[in-house]
């Protein structure tokens, strides 16, 4: 069975095909009476308005894309997108998320924005985007919002949120400073640095900074790069123990649940030597 045309909707609520078009797309210049027969016609005909030729004719796709650079799955991906689509979803907004995981994936998206125009805007979460492709956005008429991605708003101009996190590092390491702590490790996620610029590398620019303006010494081996799967506390509680001097307080780039059980809840009990 073929689908309903605007045309049998039309004739079935006796009017025109112009007034059902207006009726669907919530256009003033027809009564509410006028309304409700062009969508009890509707649903009897089981006719569904096109998203696709609504976009043709405004140039408007109501979806928004959302870009992660780890998994979607993860804690902090997840809460975003979350947060995100519980507002754009009531504002009738889609939410298209894409991961963008390493070089080749970023490239695809950034080349392909020109040909789909599949969004009215994008978000992007925890890295940076390179001039090029600021341009290309620009040029598409795409506002961009950056969530924890401060080069937005310092190098692009765009807007951006989030935690400055140079800032945050450094007061960190005055923190422990401060409680007599000299020896001082990081750990963190290995990151693909292939054209990102991530939210983690200013934590360890902000690590080195803070460490520097303490006067305190930085060796090599103290900033622990670790894989991110089920391994990850036992690699970095591994490299730990393996350092010398044993560093007395770690600095730890973590956003995955931390159970009592696991290796990596055993970083906050470092024993010494």
């Amino acid at each position: 069975m073929s689908e309903p045309t605007i045309y049998e909707v039309a004739k079935e609520a006796g009017v025109s095909a112009a007034t059902v078009s207006r009726a669907i797309n919530g256009r003033d210049r027809i009564s509410e009476t006028t309304r409700q027969k062009v969508f009890d016609a509707c649903a009897k005909l089981g006719f569904s308005a096109s998203k696709t030729a609504s976009m043709l004719r405004t140039g408007k796709t109501n979806r928004i894309a959302l870009t992660v650079g780890n998994s979607l799955a993860g804690w902090f991906s997840s809460q975003l997108a979350e947060g995100v689509y519980s507002v754009l979803a009531s504002q009738g907004y889609d939410l298209l998320s894409y991961r963008l995981a390493n070089a080749d994936q970023r490239r695809d998206f950034f080349s392909s924005m020109p040909v789909k125009r599949n969004a009215d805007a994008v978000i992007i979460s925890s890295f940076d985007i390179s001039e090029t492709e600021r341009r290309t956005l620009e040029q598409l008429g795409m506002p961009v919002i950056g969530v924890n991605t401060i080069g937005l708003t310092e190098q692009r101009d765009m807007i951006s949120i989030g935690v400055d996190e140079i800032i945050a590092m450094r007061q960190t390491v005055h923190q422990l400073a401060g409680l007599g702590h000299r020896n001082i490790a990081f750990i963190c996620k290995q990151q693909d640095s292939n054209g990102f610029i991530w939210e983690a590398d200013q934590r360890i620019e902000g690590f080195r900074l803070g460490m520097a303006a303490e006067g305190l010494n930085l060796p090599d081996g103290y900033i622990i790069a670790v894989q991110d799967n089920e391994f990850a506390g036992a690699e970095a509680l591994s490299s730990l123990l393996a350092l010398s001097p044993r560093p007395t307080a770690v600095c730890l780039h973590q956003r995955r649940e931390c159970h009592s059980s696991s290796p990596c809840a055993s970083l906050i009990r470092i024993p010494r030597t």
